[in-house]
C-alpha cells in the first residue's frame, strides 16, 4: 500500500502546481506516503475547472492551494488502516474531507492554510470546532474510520 517513488517536500502551495503543469507527475513528500494521496490528488485536479457558482448559489472556485492544503493534511492523517474520505469541494472556496458511517460522521473542512473546521457525530452527540495547524485531535477521529 505505501510506495517510494522520486519525492518532491510537502509543503504547502507544493503539489498543486506540479500537477497543473505535469499532469502525470507523482509528487510525495520525502518517505513513503499512501499511495491513496497520489490517487486522490490526481482525482481532485477536476476540482480546480470547477467555474465561480458551480453550485448556482454564489460559490467561489475552488482555492488551489486549499485544496493542496487538504492533501497535504490527508497526508499526515491516512494509514493502511483509515479509510478513504470523499473529498468534495466547498462553496466558500476550500474543500472539505468526509468520512461516513452508519453512527458516526467526520467532515474536515479547509477554511484557510492550517484552519480546519471540523464537524464529528457519532450516534447522538455532535461536537463542531476549529483547529488551526495541531491535528493531534483530528488522528483519532479518523482512526475510528477503518479501511
Amino acid at each position: 500500500m505505501y510506495t517510494d517513488i522520486q519525492t518532491v517536500e510537502l509543503t504547502r502551495p507544493y503539489f498543486v502546481d506540479a500537477y497543473r503543469q505535469e499532469p502525470s507527475a507523482q509528487v510525495f513528500s520525502l518517505g513513503p506516503v499512501d499511495a491513496r494521496i497520489a490517487e486522490l490528488a490526481d482525482g481532485c485536479r477536476k476540482l480546480l475547472d470547477l467555474p465561480e457558482n458551480w453550485n448556482s448559489y454564489r460559490s467561489k472556485r475552488v482555492d488551489e492551494n486549499l485544496l493542496g492544503d487538504g492533501i497535504r493534511l490527508l497526508s499526515l492523517l491516512l494509514s493502511p488502516r483509515v479509510r478513504t474520505p470523499d473529498v468534495v469541494p466547498t462553496a466558500r472556496g476550500g474543500v472539505q474531507l468526509e468520512w461516513h458511517a452508519p453512527h458516526q460522521d467526520l467532515e474536515i473542512e479547509v477554511r484557510g492554510l492550517g484552519h480546519y473546521r471540523v464537524f464529528h457525530r457519532r450516534l447522538d452527540a455532535e461536537k463542531e470546532v476549529d483547529v488551526f495547524d495541531d491535528i493531534s485531535t483530528l488522528l483519532p477521529l479518523v482512526r475510528d474510520f477503518p479501511a
